[in-house]
């Protein structure tokens, strides 16, 4: 049996008898849980709707207070703890017994005498069931929000395009030439931000179906950052905008090049999009013990608190237009905080209205990249994008 399945999981035991608990709790004792007990159907009431175990291990028979069976019952009719499964351990055996216990909505029965492996085998297996569902219900949430994207953020765009194409019909037939070629500049950035915006959909959709490949090898990080600067300005002129960078010396990670220019490409688009006319950006980095971070700090608009974790989320309704009115897709973001979880990284932003912000992201050095890959499951395949 392989314990760390159960890793970090709580399991609540409850129990009125000492004896008992202590024979379960040496069951579990290398099953590297985390265990709460109780020792009466309130109790273990209480217990749950504060700590919210993952599993509960629930003996019947508890004079004098309420049994396993009333226990259960009001633990599946609170909204708060219905979905935490509940595992009846029990002398009685008697199959209406059995049947009263899956009534109340139990979701399995041991009876007593207990034996070691078949407790260690049913809490690994409901422990596993309670988690694949939780990722269900995670990915589904994912997937709602993606076609809610898909539904309301692509409605407007295409609205645009079909009434800019009508009213340039109309004015083709008075041959208003001039206003024409007004009205296919706007068609063409509708255009434009639309194909980004389906682009980044896509790029989202098979980051989650894992259908990228990864190619990592190792690069110098200052030299990423340099041709990020090279490549955007131009961009940051037209808005006399500063762009420096303040490192010096040479970092090397182990990295999927075109990955890395992505995040690093979108969080100074961002930058220069909210920065205003003569402001300043900097790119730094810096190394210390097994990470390395890199920087990208504005003098731009801010974002206020309050927004600042639905920066991150797919679906999250925070878009606005930069300062020269630039559009953005809303997904630049979340590609970057993939590509760099997917890197064993991290990514976060320290931002306040008018005071600038700075998103900044780390990366394991090479002698932790292994691990990290490791503790993300790398299979060979993520993906990428780019735009906010």
């Amino acid at each position: 049996m392989n314990s760390n399945k159960m890793k970090q999981s709580t399991v609540l035991l409850v129990d009125d008898k000492p004896e008992n608990l202590d024979v379960l709790l040496a069951y579990l004792h290398d099953a590297q849980l985390r265990m709460l007990v109780a020792q009466s159907g309130e109790e273990a009431i209480h217990i749950t709707e504060r700590f919210l175990p993952d599993l509960i291990l629930l003996d019947v028979l508890m004079p004098p207070g309420i049994d396993g069976f009333e226990t259960c019952r009001r633990l599946k009719a609170s909204e708060k703890t219905a979905e935490i499964p509940i595992i009846f351990i029990t002398a009685l055996s008697d199959v209406n017994d059995k049947i009263t216990g899956f009534q109340v909505g139990g979701v399995d029965y041991i009876t007593k005498p207990l034996r070691h492996e078949e407790v260690l085998a049913r809490v690994h297996t409901h422990l596993l069931l309670r988690r694949q569902r939780q990722q269900l219900e995670i990915e589904n949430a994912s997937k709602n929000k993606f076609f809610s994207i898909i539904a309301h953020d692509l409605r407007g765009p295409l609205h645009s395009i079909y009434e800019l194409t009508k009213t340039n019909r109309e004015l083709l037939e008075r041959q208003d030439y001039e206003q024409v070629k007004k009205l296919l500049d706007l068609e063409y950035a509708a255009t434009e931000n639309l194909t980004k915006l389906l682009e980044n959909l896509l790029t989202w959709a098979r980051i989650q179906q894992g259908t990228i490949e990864f190619k990592p090898q190792m690069l110098n990080l200052g030299h990423l950052c340099r041709y990020a600067i090279d490549v955007l300005k131009p961009a940051a002129l037209q808005k006399e905008i500063t762009l420096t960078s303040d490192f010096s010396g040479d970092v090397f990670v182990v990295v999927d090049m075109n990955m890395l220019e992505t995040v690093v490409r979108n969080l100074v688009s961002n930058a220069i999009k909210f920065t205003p006319i003569g402001g300043k950006i900097t790119i730094s980095m810096t190394q210390a013990k097994e990470m390395a971070t890199v920087a990208v700090t504005d003098t731009g608009i801010g974002i206020d608190a309050a927004f600042l974790p639905q920066l991150f989320e797919i679906g999250a309704k925070f878009h606005r237009l930069g300062t020269a009115h630039e559009k953005g897709t809303g997904l630049g973001l979340i590609l970057c905080k993939e590509f760099v979880e997917r890197h064993g990284g991290s990514i976060q932003v320290d931002s306040a209205v008018n005071c600038g912000s700075t998103f900044s992201f780390t990366l394991p050095l090479p002698n932790d990249m292994a691990e990290a890959m490791n503790n993300n499951e790398y299979a060979g395949l993520i993906g990428g994008g780019d735009g906010r």
